[in-house]
């Protein structure tokens, strides 16, 4: 666009603006008036009440997107419990006495991976080994080690695929919970 339709183009988008707001547009003292033809007013106010209206179905898909998410995360918790079978409440879980190390040098004598991969694993190992279970989304790994979101959840695929870890659920909002395998 050429510099001297700037001064324009600023105007329209100024009339159309006070158009949509207010019904009307204004002129200050000394300006000329230009009237718009009847047809482009209800071109413009049709595409407003189509806007409105896409609006308030997008509103309506996110809140459905939502519920369903709370499904999900609902259904794959109630799978996760079935899958630990029922446990007695008032019994504490014996924990593991094996040390991060242990299980890292178990795990580098069977696997040959990146330092991505031992980076997710010294950051989850210590946590499941305290509390069984990790509960971490993949941006606090990824703000912790330093790596890319893309790059943590390659890093726990495989540790996944390779049976070092599994996931075991979710939170409330969503992140996942894991637990070492049997590895």
């Amino acid at each position: 666009m050429k510099p001297q339709c700037e001064p324009f183009k600023n105007w329209v988008t100024e009339v159309l603006l006070a158009v949509q707001q207010q019904g009307s547009y204004r002129l200050e003292q000394g300006e000329a008036a230009v009237v718009l033809p009847r047809s482009v007013m209800e071109v413009i106010v049709r595409l407003e009440e189509r806007n409105l209206q896409l609006d308030a179905a997008f509103a309506a898909t996110q809140r459905e997107q939502q519920r369903l998410l709370h499904e999900l995360v609902a259904g794959v918790n109630r799978v996760a419990r079935a899958l630990e079978g029922p446990a007695a409440p008032s019994v504490p879980v014996q924990r593991s006495r094996r040390t991060t190390e242990d299980v890292l040098a178990e795990w580098r004598g069977r696997l040959t991976v990146t330092e991505d991969v031992w980076s997710v694993a010294a950051h989850l190992v210590p946590i499941m080994l305290a509390h069984g279970t990790a509960a971490r989304s993949v941006e606090s790994v990824a703000t912790l080690t330093g790596l890319t979101q893309e790059r943590v959840r390659d890093c726990l695929r495989f540790l996944q695929k390779r049976a070092c870890i599994r996931q075991v659920g979710t939170e409330s909002d969503g992140t996942p919970r894991y637990r070492l395998s049997g590895c």
